[in-house]
């Protein structure tokens, strides 16, 4: 049986509630740099388009 893939917004998620550090900089520069297209709305992982116009609803990849 296949281990279940950790679910991509968790970390997202993390940095926006307590601005988490990861211990590699190279990875944690990258997460800074895209979650500022990310929002949380009700506990819920929200993408923002270009002109932060509309939020787009986030899913796992088994919801998709």
């Amino acid at each position: 049986m296949p281990t279940p893939s950790p679910d991509w917004r968790e970390q997202f998620i993390k940095y926006l509630i307590v601005a988490e550090v990861l211990s590699d900089r190279t990875e944690m520069e990258r997460l800074i740099r895209r979650s500022k297209h990310f929002v949380l709305v009700d506990s819920k992982l929200m993408r923002k388009n270009a002109k932060e116009e509309l939020l787009q609803k986030c899913i796992s990849q088994e919801e998709g």
